[in-house]
């Protein structure tokens, strides 16, 4: 027997969750890191070319304050401070001997760089920028045209802490949007894959069911990829598979499907019943073909459910003279002798109540007859590799059929034969009918006719009608 599908996340799922969430969180970060990286560079240029023109800008404004012959270097700081208000640069306007004439923004010592712009004035270059210790500073020389103006030089300090906090800040904020960036693809991922795994889960659910035969799972389309087109094949599998299963037993179509039925065959002690429509050939001689199949399946539609509702199984359909309806207790079903000798009846018993509530909603007077026996049989699949059919033969299945004609001659709808009567002994209400000869049997046979049973159980009457009425619905 084929082991049922267990619902479990797939692995290839998952290795394709992780590999796509390792692509995208790489690719994100890639992304994050380029942008910051470009970014800081930006700001890092921004910054330095700030400085410089802050340098410029003093740089001109001293030029132009040393050209008067006794400049106010206390009014032109004031003056340049407003400029300078939106940098943490600090400018020194410096004499020949490296002193301060003038000090412009942050208070920054002129001490921390002294050794530098001692340097730069002994050197004959006009201008330098380098890192002096933690500062990065900034040199040009005045124009020396003007002898009474001491000024010699400007310089332009700026903190390299306002470079290391530029970076930290980029750092912090590269870190913070990447944790969001992965925490954001994580978050996607699963939402991602629980997508797919619920709609696999879905389909394995719905896989289970139709092996157990459920053809009603209504299975709907929720995408448009693979998943959907498989979402698709699985409506069209079941719409099929319920189809296909009208045209044989559910219970055949279960058991094969567990693989519990075999081309060999298996003795039963079953019993096996017969019910054909009366005269059905002089009622129905001059009708048209859709007439008839229509009177037969409404016909049908009525007896078939009492045989259901009993545990019995229909095995075959037959038209040879007329409508005929075989159905066995007991094949695949492990029950008692006595128990399908009284359900065999009991469906017997119901189909007579069926009928005649068929009489009084269609205004018609249909007479059926059946045929009940009980006894070892073959039951099994017969036939070749294309066309398979489970049915059952023996003895007892040949007595059944022949005791339906005495019926006509009794004028009676049910007929069993004495192994039916014995198990039915202190449980049914029978009349014994003359003995008969039958085909293939030297003694003559001897049969009865059920009157009722002691027991009978109306619940199984309204079993067979809602299971009717059911099919009628579908």
């Amino acid at each position: 027997m084929r082991k049922r599908i267990k619902v479990r996340r797939p692995i290839a799922l998952k290795l394709v969750s992780i590999i796509l969430g390792f692509l995208f969180i790489a690719l994100a970060g890639m992304t994050v890191s380029l942008v910051f990286l470009l970014g800081s560079d930006t700001r890092a240029t921004s910054e330095d070319n700030n400085f410089n023109l802050n340098h410029r800008i003093a740089f001109n404004a001293a030029e132009f304050a040393k050209k008067t012959a006794k400049p106010d270097w206390k009014a032109f700081a004031k003056e340049m401070q407003s400029l300078l208000s939106n940098t943490d640069a600090t400018v020194f306007i410096i004499d020949e001997n490296a002193t301060s004439l003038v000090r412009i923004g942050s208070p920054i010592s002129i001490s921390l760089v002294a050794p530098f712009i001692r340097t730069e004035l002994a050197s004959d270059d006009a201008s330098r920028q380098q890192r002096v210790g933690h500062y990065l500073c900034a040199f040009e020389k005045l124009n020396t045209t003007n002898t009474n103006n001491a000024a010699k030089a400007i310089v332009t300090v700026l903190p390299e802490s306002n470079i290391d906090a530029l970076v930290r800040n980029l750092v912090q904020q590269i870190l913070y949007i990447s944790v969001a960036v992965l925490l954001l693809s994580a978050f996607f991922i699963i939402i991602f894959s629980q997508g797919i795994s619920h709609s696999l889960k879905r389909l394995v659910f719905v896989a289970n069911r139709i092996e157990e035969g459920d053809y009603k799972q209504k299975l709907k389309v929720h995408r448009k990829d693979e998943i959907g087109d498989l979402q698709s094949s699985f409506i069209g599998m079941e719409t099929g598979l319920e189809n296909f299963e009208k045209f044989t037993n559910k219970m055949v179509v279960k058991m094969a499907r567990k693989g519990f039925l075999t081309r060999s065959g298996t003795t039963k002690n079953a019993a096996v019943l017969f019910a054909f429509i009366k005269d059905f050939e002089t009622r129905w001689e001059n009708s048209d073909a859709e007439e008839v199949v229509s009177f037969v399946n409404s016909f049908l539609q009525c007896i078939v459910p009492c045989i259901s509702a009993t545990e019995g199984v229909v095995d075959k359909f037959l038209t040879q003279g007329g409508v005929i309806v075989m159905a066995v207790w007991g094949t695949l079903i492990d029950t008692s002798p006595r128990d399908n000798a009284y359900n065999a009846v009991h469906a017997s018993l119901l189909m007579r109540d069926a009928v005649e509530q068929f009489n009084k909603q269609n205004n018609k007077d249909v007479q059926i007859g059946c045929a009940v026996n009980c006894g070892e049989l073959v039951a099994g699949q017969i036939g070749g590799e294309d066309r398979l059919e489970y049915t059952v033969i023996g003895d007892t299945v040949n007595l059944a059929a022949r005791l339906q004609g005495p019926n006509d001659l009794f004028k009676t709808d049910l007929l069993i034969t004495e192994n039916i009567y014995t198990l039915l002994q202190g449980t049914a209400l029978c009349r014994e009918m003359p003995a008969i000869k039958v085909k293939g049997k030297s003694e003559a046979l001897r049969s009865w006719t059920v009157l009722r049973l002691k027991e009978r159980r109306p619940s199984l009457l309204r079993k067979a009608l809602s299971i009717s009425r059911l099919q009628n619905e579908s």
